[in-house]
């Protein structure tokens, strides 16, 4: 999957300190999202990303609040667009956007979006999102059409459908809805307390058997880990994290999990919890309010 993402420039200089407190943090978020979900990439424009930059410089020195945080974060975690563009020899390819509400066609559009049409046109079996975030590109539909013709090319004009969500719910729900799925090993017992196969030591699942069900509804919102293997979710239910172990390279995409527990007691784990990053923390804790908002 990629994710190309437009950064909004146009009214930061109208936002105050909490607004801009909000905004950066939504954005630290959602590139951490992407990041932790394997086999995704960030995809974004340059001289989109430098007008974010000295937009919210400007701004902090205004407000007096520091805003560049996510500076190192971004360009570390991101990839630029721009070094991997499709270039079309000597301008023989065009690309237009057909506006339904105006009844035209037009050149109006983000650069970075015909990356998106070349990259679907070269491979269709790829999954693409744009997140237009916050609506930075003024276009109120869930769907971008933009069509490219080439005169070199004796095939007909392309046409492509650019699928857009402008925050974090929408993009972290798309994620979800359109990775490979993931199965939920429920023939695994080594974390059955009281059961045969019950390996000691090991944290258990909490509700045994019955407590399967839970994790398998867990497992499509959990988190990868560093190294994009395992994976971590947090039980509501039990107030308690999960842990997901990938079950090694299978067409099953599978996996088994259990409660970062102490055997038996069942209270926290807090040296198995050390394991997991900061940032899908933050992730979780990001989703519960705004859940409750």
């Amino acid at each position: 999957m990629e994710v190309y993402i437009w950064f909004p420039t146009d009214n930061i200089a109208d936002m105050n300190s909490e607004q801009i407190n909000n905004f950066v943090r939504e954005i630290n978020i959602i590139v951490k999202r992407i990041w932790f979900e394997k086999g995704t990439r960030l995809l974004y424009e340059n001289n989109n990303l430098e007008d974010l930059m000295l937009c919210l410089e400007t701004k902090g020195e205004e407000e007096h609040i520091g805003t560049i945080d996510f500076e190192t974060l971004i360009l570390s975690t991101l990839y630029t667009a721009d070094a991997q563009f499709v270039r079309d020899n000597k301008n023989e390819c065009i690309y237009k956007l057909w506006d339904f509400y105006s009844q035209k066609i037009t050149n109006d559009f983000p650069n970075i979006l015909k990356y998106y049409v070349n990259k679907l046109i070269s491979n269709s079996g790829n999954k693409c999102l744009f997140l237009n975030f916050r609506n930075a590109f003024d276009y109120n539909r869930s769907i971008i059409p933009i069509f490219k013709d080439c005169s070199n090319d004796n095939t007909l004009p392309k046409f492509v459908h650019i699928v857009q969500t402008n925050k974090f719910t929408e993009t972290d729900q798309w994620l979800i809805d359109n990775r490979l799925t993931r199965n939920y090993n429920r023939s695994d017992t080594r974390h059955i307390e009281n059961h045969p196969n019950y390996r000691r030591g090991k944290s258990p699942i909490i509700g045994g058997e019955g407590g399967k069900t839970n994790l398998e509804n867990l497992l499509p919102s959990a988190l990868c880990d560093n190294f994009k293997k395992d994976l971590i979710a947090y039980d509501e239910a039990t107030s308690r994290y999960v842990w997901y172990e990938y079950e090694n390279d299978n067409p099953q995409n599978q996996y088994h999990g259990y409660h970062l527990v102490k055997p038996n007691t069942h209270v926290q784990d807090l040296e198995a919890e050390k394991k997991i990053p900061i940032e899908v923390l933050e992730i979780i804790k990001y989703r519960k309010e705004i859940n409750f908002q």
